[in-house]
């Protein structure tokens, strides 16, 4: 009879292990969990105030949020559509030598907050006492679009005595197939497929295509098909989209310079694109157009100290100062001093001086006799 009694013992301390077991496990499983979950919450909070407020840079795709909000920040427009701080005119100013710069990124500045300390604008500063320099360059354009967008300009009455065009070895790109459905893929993701963290979250965003540029074949291997497109049939087609941009400014009596910048973010030992350089530099020089090769100019520095950074490959400041060094000395070699007006005759000194007002607009009343 003893084991009777010991039996309903023996029942309630099984069932009262078991449960005291359970409730301990689902314990240390929830706050396993809650520290899991509060630390996740934490490195999340940093993050998102991190890119958010102290995090200014830009990728070279042109992706993520952080990038979105510095164009917002340092892409400013004038009135013609393009970054600067001033109006472009159609007519020259008298007495001072136009030099137009034609160009994509490289040379609106992506990635440089500051316009003034693009190439363009140091050279501006350089030569502010006898030339005025526009930047006629848009983000994202390619040969075509360039001359395509001067060649309507110069329709509309757009004058200028230099024209300098500022190739990237991309600038094909619109003429390859392959690299075209590579960015609309790309683009195309990132217009409407974005998951709805990436979309709201300035550090899953940044996390998010940080992966894919390491994981995504076509972010990784972007310029890699470029070589290839300088020895086919896209090279031909190259040669007579330049051909009509060289044909343009001999009709319209402007002095076509080039200048040829390398991809920075390759530079090396083995850089893979010299050969693309060599026929770039051949096909100008059987034009008679002079060349600049920046390739000389940066091939001693190392790609980190180029490039905006590590997920963007457009020159940084550093790349900007030694470029405005290098197309200044080329300018000053290739650019002929305007010559003086002839000197005015008697009739001529009798009229009153014509004065360039600050819309553009002349202005031929003399200032003491204005009412």
């Amino acid at each position: 009879m003893k084991w009777r009694r010991i039996l309903p013992r023996a029942r309630f301390s099984t069932a009262h292990v078991f449960t005291w077991s359970l409730w301990r496990l689902v314990r240390r499983w929830f706050g396993r969990s809650a520290l899991v979950a509060a630390a996740v919450g934490v490195v999340w909070t940093a993050g998102e105030i991190y890119y958010r407020g102290f995090v200014d840079s830009t990728d070279s795709f042109g992706l993520t949020l952080v990038c979105h909000r510095w164009f917002e920040r340092h892409f400013h427009m004038n009135r013609q559509g393009l970054r600067d701080d001033r109006d472009y005119l159609l007519e020259r100013t008298p007495g001072r030598t136009r030099i137009s710069f034609l160009g994509d990124s490289f040379t609106a500045g992506h990635g440089i907050a500051n316009p003034e300390d693009r190439f363009a604008n140091r050279i501006r500063r350089a030569l502010a006492a006898d030339c005025e320099v526009h930047v006629l360059a848009q983000n994202g354009v390619n040969s075509v679009q360039e001359v395509q967008g001067f060649a309507g300009l110069v329709g509309s009455g757009y004058k200028t005595d230099v024209l300098v065009l500022v190739y990237v070895l991309n600038d094909i790109g619109d003429l390859m197939p392959e690299w075209n459905a590579i960015l609309d893929r790309i683009y195309s993701e990132r217009m409407g497929e974005e998951p709805f963290l990436v979309r709201h979250s300035y550090f899953i965003n940044m996390q998010y295509y940080r992966w894919k540029m390491m994981r995504d074949p076509d972010i990784r291997d972007y310029f890699s098909c470029v070589r290839n497109a300088y020895g086919e049939e896209a090279w031909q087609r190259q040669q007579q989209v330049l051909g009509a941009l060289f044909d343009l400014c001999k009709e319209q009596h402007i002095k076509l310079l080039v200048v040829t910048f390398p991809f920075l973010h390759a530079l090396g030992a083995d850089y893979a694109y010299a050969d693309v350089h060599r026929r770039l530099n051949a096909y100008w020089t059987a034009l008679g157009v002079p060349h600049l090769d920046l390739l000389e100019t940066y091939r001693a520095y190392p790609p980190a100290t180029l490039v905006v950074g590590r997920c963007d490959a457009h020159p940084n400041r550093f790349a900007h100062e030694l470029a405005a060094a290098a197309i200044g000395k080329f300018l000053l070699a290739n650019v002929p001093p305007r010559q003086p007006p002839p000197p005015m005759d008697q009739t001529d000194q009798d009229r009153p001086a014509v004065r360039q007002t600050r819309s553009g607009a002349p202005d031929t009343a003399l200032s003491p006799d204005r009412h």
